[in-house]
């Protein structure tokens, strides 16, 4: 008993190491930006404005879907984001500072 217990720690131990460092892929097209500001229906990338996607897709540091109203309180940060086919932000992703480091 004592051994399956042990043995259950140790694979829970290994299983949570590998979850933890995962670094996340990027579809290709992805582009490295830095948010500046959003205001429901532009976002400011760097120093250029973006009209934003109706299907606006935001994930934050630990890749959970968060609602887009966290944007506006956010400041400078580095985000990879994804255009859609008209040019507008469809999907953005909140960079983890080892994220962040990798450029």
């Amino acid at each position: 008993m004592l051994r399956t217990i042990l043995l259950g720690c140790v694979a829970w131990a290994f299983a949570f190491q590998a979850w933890a460092f995962d670094v996340r892929s990027f579809p290709e097209g992805s582009q490295r930006a830095t948010f500046v500001s959003f205001d429901g229906a532009r976002m400011v990338l760097g120093s250029k404005t973006f009209p934003v996607s109706p299907a606006l897709q935001v994930r934050d540091e630990q890749n959970m879907i968060v609602v887009y109203g966290v944007l506006q309180d956010m400041g400078k940060r580095d985000v990879q984001v994804q255009f859609d086919t008209l040019g507008a932000v469809w999907r953005i992703w909140i960079l983890t500072p080892q994220e962040r480091r990798q450029r």
